[in-house]
């Protein structure tokens, strides 16, 4: 199965290793580094350092960066702190993708706007290397968002749930 090709733009809230690992494989798939922007105040040096070489944007003000999708990579336990200051990147058809290991989508949800389209994605080692995520909604995604979802989060193949009871 040939590589899809990535396209919208993406703010990705945590610049950690998994989340870094997003970011390297949408890049090596094609997606510009413009159509990316990074939520993180202090990503690993590392990281720091390829933002900087890439020239993404780092901590953009809400409504100067308008995503399509807004991936959430950050661990669990800061999810509290972190998820309520998404909200301020949504706009009504922006996909917010979290790949927080133990967190329902009700737990993401309670924090965003009231109609907030919220996959859950379970990345694993598989996005590391480009070979697919599992992911979950909690919402019966139209067939624009899952386009957008599949080619963007599944480098090569994809596991797709889309019923309206998945946690």
């Amino acid at each position: 199965m040939a590589a899809a090709s990535l396209q919208g733009k993406i703010l990705l809230v945590g610049a950690g290793k998994m989340g870094g690992a997003l970011l390297e494989g949408w890049l090596t798939h094609g997606l510009s580094p413009a159509d990316v922007a990074i939520v993180d105040p202090a990503p690993p040096a590392e990281m720091a350092t390829f933002l900087k070489e890439q020239k993404i944007e780092r901590l953009p003000k809400p409504g100067s960066f308008l995503p399509d999708a807004v991936v959430i990579a950050v661990k669990p336990q800061a999810a509290d702190e972190v998820v309520p200051k998404v909200a301020a990147y949504l706009r009504p058809r922006t996909v917010v993708i979290s790949i927080m290991a133990g967190r329902t989508l009700a737990s993401i949800e309670k924090h965003l706007p009231p109609a907030s389209l919220v996959v859950r994605g379970l990345p694993n080692t598989s996005a590391s290397i480009g070979r697919g995520i599992r992911s979950r909604s909690g919402i019966n995604m139209s067939a624009p968002l899952r386009n957008f979802s599949r080619p963007n989060f599944s480098a090569r193949s994809a596991k797709w749930n889309g019923s309206k009871t998945s946690n």
